[in-house]
């Protein structure tokens, strides 16, 4: 990664430097990847500049290092990449009551699923208090909730409480039950029993085809 980015550890944030960064960031854009993410995410919102994501982490990283609560609060939601990198530095945030602050005013900039699924699987503190991660996420009765249990509450101690609140979800909205699909094929390795209730007891076509379409093609199910 160029090490021009280094030098944002540093700076004091403010519209001046913010507005260098993201000439920063559009000098390392990869055109042809932001093709094929405009492409992948055909319900996105914000401009893409193209820069991957290995990449926007190292630098949510730096950021992080120096003045990250400046950045927050000067930073803009024009690109998709702005999104994600402060969501990879909200997911570091060792400070819980500064953190829920932060992800709160996040959740509703998340409205896609790139968005929603990379800033998950970013949150691994959510491994160090699954109760307060589970009573704070599942009162998003959305897909960031789905997607929260899915990768990290299929286990025992939570699963009668998952099937609970996904029980409870009615939408045609085809990414929330995407999800419950993939959180569907998942649990199935483990609680098949309690899958096949889910499915029969299950009043939404387009779920039950997604999740037995996703069972049949599992190669973790095959194997187990």
């Amino acid at each position: 990664m160029d090490t021009t980015i280094i030098k944002f550890k540093y700076n004091l944030w403010n519209k001046k430097t913010y507005n260098k960064f993201i000439t920063y960031l559009k000098s390392i854009s990869d055109d042809k990847y932001a093709l094929f993410q405009t492409k992948l995410i055909p319900n996105n919102k914000y401009n893409i500049i193209g820069v991957r994501i290995p990449i926007l982490r190292k630098i949510a990283n730096i950021i992080f290092k120096g003045d990250y609560n400046k950045f927050i609060s000067i930073s803009n939601n024009n690109y998709l990449e702005e999104i994600l990198i402060k969501s990879f530095i909200i997911s570091k945030i060792k400070n819980r009551n500064e953190q829920i602050k932060y992800i709160q005013d996040l959740i509703p900039l998340l409205n896609n699923w790139c968005l929603c699924d990379t800033f998950v699987s970013s949150m691994k503190c959510i491994k160090l208090d699954l109760d307060f991660y589970y009573n704070f996420f599942s009162k998003y009765n959305n897909r960031i909730m789905v997607v929260v249990f899915l990768n990290y509450y299929l286990i025992d101690e939570y699963i009668d409480k998952v099937f609970d609140k996904i029980s409870n979800i009615e939408t045609d909205d085809y990414y929330i039950n995407m999800a419950i699909s993939w959180l569907m094929c998942e649990a199935y390795v483990n609680y098949k029993n309690r899958v096949n209730n889910y499915l029969n007891n299950c009043k939404n076509d387009d779920i039950i085809k997604m999740t037995k379409s996703k069972i049949r093609d599992s190669r973790k199910i095959k194997e187990s």
